[in-house]
């Protein structure tokens, strides 16, 4: 008997974890409603696995931007940027930033050395974010031409 309460139990937390997951899923669900964002396939996969550990699981992560080699991150970088111009409004419409040094003003050692080395080609203004993409796909692009110091 004490191990039937202890099935019963098990298997009251287990209801009750999954039912705390599905709650976790509604809410970034109705956080893309809530900003009128129609979120992706990709998104809407993970979304579906959050909380869920199952075979599949690792499946559907492994292709996730954070697992990519550099070869396919590169590959991503040069494909997005055949659409320029819808890219670098969107990229200039996003919080991302031109990096600098913990002092917020300059501009990290490496990263001058690769805009110099760059201008050679094109002009950067780091006042758009779209440029600073753009530096890393044509840097990407001619890896082979670039300094030793910056490779």
């Amino acid at each position: 008997s004490w191990f039937f309460w202890f099935i019963i139990v098990k298997e009251s937390s287990f209801i009750a974890e999954e039912q705390a997951w599905a709650s976790v899923r509604d809410i970034v669900t109705q956080c893309f409603k809530r900003h009128h964002v129609k979120p992706s396939q990709a998104s809407e996969d993970f979304i579906s696995c959050i909380g869920i550990l199952t075979e599949n699981t690792q499946a559907l992560l492994e292709d996730h931007p954070d697992q990519w080699d550099n070869m396919k991150k590169g590959a991503f970088l040069m494909e997005s940027y055949s659409y320029s111009q819808q890219v670098s409004h969107m990229v200039n419409a996003s919080e991302l930033k031109w990096p600098v040094e913990e002092d917020g003003v300059t501009t990290p050692v490496l990263l001058s050395d690769l805009i110099r080395y760059g201008e050679k080609h094109a002009r950067y203004d780091k006042e758009f974010p779209s440029n600073y993409v753009r530096l890393l796909r044509n840097s990407y692009k001619h890896f082979k031409d670039l300094p030793e110091h910056i490779k």
